[in-house]
This record gives C-alpha cells, sequence and structure tokens, in this order.
C-alpha cells in the first residue's frame, strides 16, 4: 500500500497546537508518507470561502486514491480540514484504504459539553471517528484505558509516550540550577489563573513567556516577564531552572476542566521544556507524570505551595543529575525518535490486523 498524509496549512496559526501537527506532519514525510499537497495559502478573508477552496483541492486529490494508507492529525481544526478528513474516512471501506490517527487532543475530555455541538468539526472530533479508524496513536495509557472504556479496541491502539518537539538548531543554556521557574505558554487569566495565587508563594522566581500577562501581574516582584515568541524560537530564550506544566484554575492540581484533562494528555508544554534543556514540573497525577519521575526528569507535586520546600531539598548534584537525563531525552524529542517509534507499532497493528 502507498501511504500519504494530507498537508494541510499550520503554519499560519503561531500556537502550540500548530507546532505539534506541523512536526507531525514532517515526521510522517521523513517516515515515508507522501504528501498530499492541499491549498495551503488563505486565498481569502472569508473562511467559508477558505473551507470551498480547500475542499475542492483535497477532494480532486484523495478521491482518485485506492489502497492506500493514510496518517492523520485529529482532531481536525479548520472547516476544510473536516470536510477532507470526513470524506477520506467515509470512503475508505469502498476504496480498499487504511489510516492511522494521531491523537493531539481528546476534546470530549477537555470538554463533556462538546459533543453536543451539531457541526461537522464537533462530529469529526467526536470518538465515533476513532471507533472506525483502523489504528490509534494514543498519548499514554492513561488515555488507552479511557478510549478501551469507550469501546475501542485495545489492538488497535499504541502509544505515543511523548510529544515530539522539532529542533535542529542552536539550543539555549538549559536548566541552571536555582528557584527559577519557567512557565511559557498562554498566560491570559482564563487559561493560567493560578498565577495569581503562585505568584504570592516564597522563595520561587517566576520566569514567564508568553501573551496576555496583565500589567497587575508584570508588576509583582516574584515575576520577570521575558515576553512573547513563536514556537519556532522560543527553544533558544528559555532561561531558569525548571519548566512548570500546570494547567486549571488553582495551585492545587486537577482543579477545573483544564485541570482534570491533565490527567489523560500529553502537554506539549513539557516536550518544550524538555527540549530545551529544563527538568520539568506538574501535578502527581498528571497522566504524564509517572514519565517524568520514573525518567528522573523533574519532580512531581500535588499542590504549588510545595514548590519551596520541594526546591530545598533538590541538591546541586540531583539536580545536574536531572539536567543530564532532560539532555538525552530531549535529543530524542528534538529529532522526533517518539512518533517514529510510533508510526513504526501502527504499521505492525495494520499488518496484524488484515
Amino acid at each position: 500500500m502507498k501511504k500519504y498524509y494530507i498537508g494541510f496549512n499550520y503554519k499560519e496559526n503561531n500556537t502550540a497546537g500548530a507546532k505539534a501537527k506541523e512536526d507531525a506532519n514532517l515526521i510522517f514525510d521523513k517516515y515515508g508518507f507522501k504528501k498530499i499537497k492541499i491549498a495551503g495559502k488563505r486565498l481569502s478573508a472569508n473562511r467559508y470561502l477558505n473551507a470551498i477552496f480547500t475542499i475542492i483541492s483535497g477532494y480532486s486529490k484523495v478521491l482518485p486514491l485506492k489502497q492506500a494508507t493514510f496518517v492523520e492529525n485529529f482532531p481536525p481544526n479548520q472547516l476544510g480540514e473536516s470536510y477532507v478528513i470526513n470524506k477520506v474516512n467515509k470512503t475508505k471501506k469502498k476504496n480498499k484504504s487504511l489510516n492511522i490517527i494521531l491523537i493531539h487532543d481528546l476534546e470530549e475530555l477537555r470538554d463533556p459539553n462538546y459533543q453536543l455541538q451539531n457541526n461537522l468539526l464537533s462530529q469529526t472530533a467526536s470518538t465515533k471517528v476513532l471507533t472506525e479508524a483502523d489504528c490509534i496513536i494514543s498519548h499514554n495509557y492513561k488515555m488507552k484505558e479511557w478510549l478501551i472504556e469507550k469501546n475501542i479496541a485495545a489492538s488497535k491502539i499504541v502509544n505515543l509516550e511523548i510529544f515530539d518537539y522539532l529542533h535542529n538548531g542552536p539550543l539555549g543554556k538549559g536548566g541552571e540550577f536555582g528557584n527559577r521557574v519557567i512557565i511559557a505558554g498562554n498566560l491570559r487569566k482564563e487559561k493560567s489563573a493560578y498565577l495569581t495565587k503562585l505568584a504570592e508563594v516564597s522563595d520561587i522566581k517566576l520566569e514567564l513567556y508568553g501573551p496576555g500577562l496583565s500589567d497587575e501581574l508584570q508588576n509583582l516582584q516574584s515575576i520577570h516577564y521575558n515576553g512573547s515568541y513563536p514556537s519556532n524560537q522560543i527553544l533558544t530564550e528559555l532561561s531558569g531552572s525548571y519548566g512548570l506544566v500546570w494547567d486549571g484554575d488553582s495551585v492545587v492540581g486537577g482543579v477545573g476542566l483544564s485541570g482534570q484533562y491533565q490527567k489523560y494528555n500529553n502537554p506539549h508544554k513539557a516536550s518544550l521544556y524538555l527540549a530545551a534543556g529544563f527538568p520539568v514540573i506538574m501535578w502527581k497525577q498528571a497522566a504524564l507524570a509517572s514519565f517524568i519521575v520514573e525518567n528522573n526528569l523533574g519532580f512531581v507535586v500535588d499542590n504549588l505551595e510545595e514548590l519551596p520546600q520541594k526546591l530545598s531539598q533538590i541538591s546541586e548534584q540531583d539536580y545536574n543529575e536531572m539536567v543530564i537525563n532532560v539532555q538525552k531525552m530531549g535529543k530524542k524529542i528534538r529529532s522526533g525518535y517518539f512518533l517514529s517509534e510510533a508510526l513504526k507499532k501502527a504499521d505492525k497493528v495494520l499488518e496484524e490486523n488484515k
């Protein structure tokens, strides 16, 4: 079977999600999947016209393909992309084709009300699409367990372990022993509500990167704001001791929908920190926590108010051992190792389930 991926344009959306999908496409290409190039430029300011251009371009290129294996980024996040992916999946049985779905996010886990939306975007992001897939690349064993509970066969699920973060340029200094905690990402209050409380925790210095930080927080003594950088540049700009992976409304882990989502997903932010050479701090019950602890890539907490005590217990020697492990893992992450390995496993699944 010939192998294909559909080359939707993610670069215009300068976010972590766009970086993850763009990296995935590059790894697909390296692994031997042929790119089906879809009209990539925004031909109109009207998103519906752009969707029509994408659909026409997509249908004309994918419908003639028979007995092919398609690898897909899930979920689609644009209207035209949804139509094209939906058509591939609806016709794959007739065309004697197969598909591998790489999960980036599970909207039903992140927002229980998402499945109530009656539109194509929500339909193509539903678990029903996953039940009809030939192979699924899940984030980790926790997400796999959830998928199995949704009646998806365990035999067609492989785990990614952690997202890659491709980078082949120079690196920054990486982690430096101390109490400087990096937070990179969306700093708007609705996304990082815990920040106000964390800024009051003594004996730590916060190094913040990203858009949306309020003037009130910028002026606090414990915060050093470093500006906002695109995802392909921030790797070399980060400076500090640890990278914090935390979502939710509170310094207590797992509060709110985004906090609970960490029980299942692999935050792309963790990959950024490791790729840049920084040990990671995250919630103890997060799905990725076991990966961090077992590989000595940082430490985990239940509550961010534990940070001063935890940091004081880590000697410089302990920290340097973490950094050595992080550097080894970062090299793998920057090279696309984890998705490449998952694709090898996916090939075996397709072969065994013929």
